[in-house]
């Protein structure tokens, strides 16, 4: 992969999956599970920016498709061509900072939507995440509400956890939805 072409972008908007429509040639699971695993530990720890098209693409683990794997391809082409970017904290800013955002019907098998939100602490991110909601929303302003009450949840815990570590209020947390509904 290091001579292969770097995209700009890890996913690209999603097509339906035609995996149940033709004949699909199928690829190797246990490798697609290793690569899909070790993309899931640079989410966890520092790639952010990827944790929307990984969870999407963690799902197939099971029957992956030629159509999965080009977009795995697709992320450690991106991967290659973002080495040099990273998540750096600063000591003067000191506040918090989140933002979730949800689709809606993201799922085009089951129409579940997708949630997701990250929280930045001293100029970089602390806390993400990105997932399947667990219901089907009946309208975008659902599933945002959905995305919401998850990254409020998260704002709660956070802020505890940095009051008891700093002792200190931190009154003033912005979280920011993207809601169009």
């Amino acid at each position: 992969m290091s001579e292969c072409n770097p995209v700009k972008t890890p996913g690209e908007i999603q097509k339906k999956k035609t995996n149940y429509l033709i004949n699909k040639e199928e690829i190797d699971n246990r490798f697609y599970r290793e690569v899909i695993g070790a993309l899931m530990y640079l989410v966890v720890g520092t790639r952010p920016d990827i944790a929307n098209t990984v969870s999407r693409l963690a799902q197939f683990v099971n029957e992956p498709c030629q159509q999965d794997w080009l977009a795995v391809k697709r992320i450690l082409r991106y991967l290659a061509g973002t080495l040099k970017l990273g998540i750096f904290y600063t000591k003067k800013d000191k506040s918090m900072i989140g933002y979730c955002d949800a689709d809606w019907g993201g799922c085009l098998e089951d129409r579940r939507s997708y949630s997701g939100y990250v929280f930045i602490l001293a100029g970089g991110a602390v806390r993400w995440k990105s997932q399947k909601q667990r219901t089907v929303a009946l309208s975008s302003t659902e599933s945002e509400y959905v995305s919401l009450s998850e990254a409020v949840k998260e704002l709660i815990y956070l802020r505890g956890l940095l009051i008891e570590i700093e002792q200190e209020k931190f009154s003033n947390i912005e979280l920011f939805i993207d809601n169009w509904s």
